[in-house]
């Protein structure tokens, strides 16, 4: 795969068609491939488009850039939730303080899949109540059904937010 002699040695790459968001399955028309320097070939770039179809992208990729594979969730990896969880990590649902999000609750809204949180809980296991931070610094990858954030930025109402660690 070279061009004229002399030049640098090309070779094809695949692109987004489109912006892809996260918890998209990548299929047929949302790749183009192009030929590109082999400088210009990003690390993990799949080089064939068998490898990337069906799969779930898990960071978002927008038009034109480079699919690459760090993008793109396992082979078996499902749909939905399961996309956004790396191998060797866990997700559980959390329940809010016993009630729903609200604006207190979600800091106005500001708490949405992306936000990192520190998870405490409280409880009065020997009649003194008390509260403990269990988990620090862990994404939030979904507000009850959620896995994005709201497009009009409104405070949503849940009572499970589900933490990534």
């Amino acid at each position: 795969m070279t061009g004229k002699s002399g030049s640098e040695p090309m070779t094809d790459a695949m692109v987004a068609t489109k912006d892809l968001e996260v918890g998209a399955r990548l299929q047929g028309p949302d790749i183009k491939m192009v030929r590109v320097p082999v400088s210009a070939l990003p690390p993990c770039a799949p080089r064939r488009t068998a490898d990337v179809i069906s799969r779930g992208v898990i960071f978002p990729i927008g038009k034109g850039q480079f699919i690459r594979s760090v993008h793109l969730a396992g082979g078996n990896a499902g749909s939905a939730l399961p996309l956004l969880i790396p191998p060797g990590m866990r997700a559980v649902g959390v329940q809010v303080n016993g009630i729903q999000v609200n604006e207190l609750t979600s800091v106005a809204g500001e708490v949405t899949p992306g936000t990192r949180v520190d998870v405490s809980m409280t409880g009065a296991p020997n009649g003194e109540q008390r509260t403990v931070t269990v988990l620090q610094n862990v994404v939030v990858i979904a507000m009850g059904h959620t896995l994005e954030r709201n497009a009009g930025g409104e405070a949503q109402s849940v009572s499970v937010v589900t933490p990534l660690s």
